[in-house]
């Protein structure tokens, strides 16, 4: 089974504290397992170190860590998707032509991605946005 992982769903597996975090990790650990076939964007390595270097936690999730964390259970286990030029201009054009702007911008690309190989489950905890974005994916969006 090939699974796209939104970002949201990566960080929740990874901070014991996000709420989404009971519900994230076993499908993390079912990739690492080689249960599933885990895939995600290029897009949501950065993101993923973003987001774990600024999150409000005691103690404080260092650089470093979060280059660790990245690199032990995403880039060690996932397939990575990249888009290429002519993917970008397709993506603004969807996007524009759907008024679709600002940070959901982002979850569009992560959905692109997504588009570009056969899935059978789009995980994300932003499953209206995702909906919002991409309608005709509604059978595949689904929170973990």
């Amino acid at each position: 089974m090939k699974i796209f992982f939104d970002t949201s769903v990566l960080i929740a597996a990874f901070v014991e504290a996000h709420p989404g975090h009971k519900i994230s990790l076993p499908w993390l650990q079912k990739v690492k397992k080689k249960e599933i076939k885990g895939i995600i964007s290029a897009h949501s390595l950065l993101e993923c170190y973003s987001i774990l270097t600024t999150l409000p936690l005691s103690p404080r999730i260092y650089p470093s860590l979060a280059v660790n964390l990245v690199k032990k259970n995403i880039i060690a286990n996932f397939k990575i998707i990249r888009c290429d030029d002519s993917d970008y201009i397709e993506l603004l054009d969807g996007l524009a032509s759907k008024n679709i702007a600002g940070g959901a911008s982002y979850d569009g690309l992560i959905l692109y991605a997504a588009r570009k190989v056969k899935v059978d489950k789009i995980l994300t905890l932003n499953v209206n946005d995702f909906i919002r974005i991409v309608p005709q994916y509604i059978r595949l969006i689904t929170l973990p």
